[in-house]
C-alpha cells in the first residue's frame, strides 16, 4: 500500500518524514513524502538552516502525482508539522483528492504545533489545523497541549484527557489519542477513544528530549492499522515499538532510529492496551 506523507524534513535526525517514512517501510509500506519544511538538523541542535517549502510547492508535488495517476493508488495520508496556513490547504486538498479514489482512505493528523512551552507555530497555523484538517481526519493524535488548545478543555489527568479526547472527536475525527500523558509515579500514558471505547496503553517514563517521538507514533500507529489490527492493537503495537526506539535513544538529540529500527516491527518489550471505557 502507498502513503501520502506530508510533514517536515531534516537532512541530519529523525523527526517528521525523516522518522515516519522508514519507519512505514518496515511495516511494508511505500511513502510518498512531501515536504512542508526543508532543514539541516532539528533546531534543538542550537542552530537550523533551511527553510519553510511554499505552500506552490508543495500543491505542485501532490499535483504532479495526481498528474501520473498515482494518488488513484493512495491507500492513506499522513500529515505532521506544517510552517503556514496555507500548507494546510495544501493537506485538506490532498485528502480530498485522495479520497476521490478512494472514498474510505484514512487520514491520521498529527497537530504537531504545541509542546510544554506552547504553540512553537503562529496561532494561524493551529487555527488552521482545527479548522481545516481536524474535520477531515479519520484519526487524530495530539499530545496533551495539543489536545486542550484543539477542544479547549484542560488537559491535566487522565479523566479530563478522556473528556478532552471525546470532545476532540466531536470535531470529526472517528478516533482520537492522547500521547505522552503524564499520569504520575514515572508514568506517562497513550489514549485513545472511539465511539464507546476507551483504550490506555501505560510505559515508564523515558529521560531526554526524544525530538520526533510523535512523528513516529503516528507512523507505527497508522501503519499497523492498516495492517488491520484493531484499535487495542494497534495502540498497543505502536506504543511498544515506539518505546523501544526511544529507550535506545536515551538522552540524545536525534531518535536511534537507524540502529533501533527492528522495535518497530518487533519490540524488545510489549506494553498492552487496557480497556478504561
Amino acid at each position: 500500500m502507498n502513503i501520502l506523507s506530508i510533514q517536515s524534513h531534516v537532512v541530519l535526525g529523525h523527526v517528521g518524514n525523516s522518522a515516519a517514512t522508514l519507519a512505514l517501510q518496515r511495516l511494508g509500506f511505500e511513502v510518498w513524502a512531501v515536504p512542508t519544511v526543508l532543514f539541516s538538523n532539528h533546531p534543538a541542535h542550537g542552530g537550523t538552516a533551511g527553510d519553510a517549502v511554499a505552500p506552490d510547492a508543495m500543491g505542485a508535488l501532490v499535483g504532479g502525482l495526481d498528474s501520473l495517476g498515482a494518488l488513484a493508488r493512495c491507500g492513506a495520508v499522513l500529515s505532521g508539522y506544517l510552517a503556514s496556513p496555507g500548507a494546510a490547504d495544501v493537506v485538506a486538498e490532498a485528502v480530498a483528492m485522495v479520497r476521490a479514489h478512494k472514498v474510505a482512505a484514512p487520514y491520521l493528523c498529527d497537530p504537531a504545533f504545541a509542546h510544554e512551552d506552547g504553540l512553537f507555530v503562529s496561532k494561524a497555523v493551529a487555527e488552521a489545523v482545527r479548522t481545516r484538517l481536524i474535520p477531515s481526519a479519520s484519526i487524530a493524535a495530539p499530545n496533551p497541549f495539543e489536545l486542550a488548545d484543539l477542544t479547549k478543555v484542560p488537559v491535566d489527568s487522565l479523566e479530563s484527557a478522556l473528556e478532552a479526547c471525546r470532545a476532540l472527536r466531536g470535531l470529526g475525527p472517528e478516533t482520537a489519542i492522547c500521547t505522552s500523558l503524564p499520569l504520575g509515579g514515572g508514568a506517562l500514558g497513550t489514549l485513545a477513544v472511539a465511539g464507546e471505547e476507551a483504550w490506555l496503553v501505560e510505559t515508564p517514563e523515558l529521560p531526554g528530549p526524544l525530538h520526533g517521538a510523535g512523528d513516529l507514533f503516528s507512523a507505527v500507529f497508522l501503519g499497523h492499522t492498516l495492517r488491520g489490527l484493531d484499535l487495542a492493537g494497534a495502540l498497543g503495537a505502536a506504543v511498544s515499538g515506539t518505546f523501544g526506539v526511544l529507550e535506545a535513544t536515551g538522552t540524545a538529540l536525534d531518535l536511534a532510529l537507524v540502529a533501533a529500527q527492528d522495535e518497530i516491527v518487533s519490540p524488545s518489550r510489549t506494553f498492552a492496551a487496557r480497556k478504561i471505557g
